[in-house]
């Protein structure tokens, strides 16, 4: 988990620094969560499933969440969101977003990548970054924005579950102020 955060701090040191590549269409936080938002006022509208400290003092909470678009997308086995989401908070502001979906297998889960790119490249622009760690087989797609990083990752092995019988890969994006 260290390198993966090592991973994303190096990440968002390049995007900052190419802010002339910024959005067409910059953004401020993801549907109805908003960068510099209070932490009350969020939590009081979800249920908090955990919570965890950061080491910078930021603090981290998994809350439950899924839309009517969400759950259409599951009925047309499109994209599986996971009904949860994450949100760090430094100094009890919103300062980024994680949202997780699963893919039922290596193919689904890089399909699911895919539609996730194309969806954020419409509003967005053309990816500024490609990267990935052989290592820990995960590729990352980044786009950097005046006052935004979004990262959109895949991880190539399957998520460690206690059910032997299930597989499932992991698709995750992060949008992070760069203020924040």
């Amino acid at each position: 988990m260290k390198k993966l955060f090592s991973i994303f701090i190096m990440l968002g040191i390049m995007m900052i620094s190419s802010t002339v590549l910024a959005f067409p269409k910059d953004i401020s936080g993801y549907r109805d969560f908003y960068f510099g938002e209070d932490k009350s006022e969020i939590l009081s509208k979800y249920k908090v499933n955990s919570i965890k400290n950061g080491d910078d003092g930021s603090v981290y909470y998994s809350i439950e969440y899924e839309t009517e678009e969400d759950i259409k997308r599951h009925d047309d086995m499109e994209i599986f969101a996971v009904p949860s989401m994450t949100l760090e908070f430094k100094n009890d502001k919103l300062c980024s977003i994680t949202r997780y979906y699963a893919g039922i297998s290596l193919r689904h889960a890089l399909r699911t990548f895919q539609k996730l790119s194309n969806e954020i490249e419409k509003s967005f622009g053309t990816v500024t970054c490609v990267t990935g760690s052989k290592e820990d087989k995960i590729m990352y797609y980044a786009w950097s924005g005046e006052h935004a990083i979004l990262i959109l990752s895949v991880e190539m092995t399957p998520m460690d579950i206690p059910d032997p019988d299930v597989t499932l890969y992991r698709v995750f994006f992060m949008i992070s102020d760069i203020n924040g």
